[in-house]
């Protein structure tokens, strides 16, 4: 949570209302004034303080003095207690919230898996889903060491089930040549690098795939569309990863360019062919783009080179008359027909 606030901001988020202060009668200074605070910081973050230091000093002051009580009330709250959990008890029963359960921590790794992990695997966004599923839910969320647990184990479970999905999809015709894409010298093996820089390995075929096109020209052009040729005979499935986005597909694909083919080899096989199908994916959609990109390029320069040779050869004939000034030459006289 921040630490600095303005006033405007204290009033609408940190304001009591009538309600929330019949909450806080019969009570001593310091548990009212702690009790609004577990309250508005629930209400605000979505989880319970562990200690006074996580309530910054603007709210502490604000807050004391709606209640007019001195914020130095805190200083001897016993945030360990059996005190501090009455009173959680006594803001959970106010807000309808409920403390989470084993059953629930499993239903939150299923809702995980099935409603959020097709669209993203980044555990950061995968927190942030989860306590905001909870929120929803009005259930109290875990601390922050049992979410990361609980997100760890969505993404495994989703990962084992994609790559068993994925895979029962491909024909051993498939898996075959997707293994093949692997093949390298023996000096070759260890990094994708190694079979650039030493002009007599043979690259293999999917480090060709990593390659970028080069300098525009149609050499590049040529390039794309023989490795676009090479990906489309592996003749992947066309629904293969439906449901799945391309952001997940990218975290694949990243680990496929990074890895050389001595590591992809060691994973799995379920896995492996999994990685191997959304790099090839991914890759036919780019290499695709890039054609055309490429064709646009190549016909931009045909244009300007023969724009400038027409000009060159027509101003070259003006100047070969004697005795006559040089006219102009632009694009506005080529396609009008003006007579030079």
């Amino acid at each position: 949570m921040k630490r600095n606030w303005q006033p405007e901001e204290l009033i609408e988020h940190w304001t009591l209302i009538p309600t929330e202060l019949d909450l806080l009668t019969r009570k001593t200074k310091t548990n009212r004034l702690v009790i609004a605070l577990l309250l508005k910081y629930f209400q605000y973050v979505g989880h319970f303080p562990t200690s006074k230091a996580e309530i910054p000093r603007d709210v502490l002051c604000y807050v004391a003095q709606l209640l007019k009580v001195s914020p130095d009330k805190i200083n001897s709250y016993n945030w360990r207690g059996r005190t501090i959990k009455a009173h959680r008890a006594i803001v959970r029963n106010f807000l309808g919230i409920t403390e989470a359960t084993v059953k629930d921590a499993e239903n939150l790794t299923v809702w995980l898996e099935s409603q959020v992990l097709a669209y993203d695997l980044k555990p950061e966004s995968l927190e942030i889903a989860a306590k905001e599923r909870l929120r929803h839910l009005k259930i109290e969320p875990p601390t922050p060491e049992r979410i990361e647990r609980i997100v760890r184990s969505a993404i495994r479970r989703f990962e084992d089930n994609f790559c068993h999905v994925t895979a029962q999809q491909l024909s051993s015709e498939v898996c075959t040549k997707l293994d093949q894409l692997l093949d390298t010298t023996p000096d070759t093996d260890n990094s994708e690098e190694s079979e650039h820089t030493n002009p007599h390995n043979t690259p293999s075929l999917l480090a060709v795939l990593k390659s970028d096109p080069g300098r525009l020209g149609m050499n590049s052009l040529i390039s794309e569309a023989a490795k676009l040729e090479q990906l489309r005979q592996l003749e992947l499935p066309v629904n293969l990863f439906e449901g799945i986005s391309n952001k997940v597909l990218q975290i694949y694909k990243q680990r496929v360019a990074v890895e050389p083919p001595r590591e992809l080899r060691r994973h799995p096989q379920l896995r492996r062919y999994t990685l191997l199908s959304a790099f090839c994916y991914l890759r036919i959609q780019e290499i695709t783009d890039k054609l055309v990109e490429l064709l646009i390029q190549i016909i931009h320069r045909i244009n300007a080179r023969a724009e400038r040779r027409v000009t060159k050869e027509l101003l070259d004939l003006r100047y070969g008359e004697k005795g006559q000034l040089p006219v102009l030459v632009t694009r506005k006289n080529l396609v009008h027909g003006i007579r030079i």
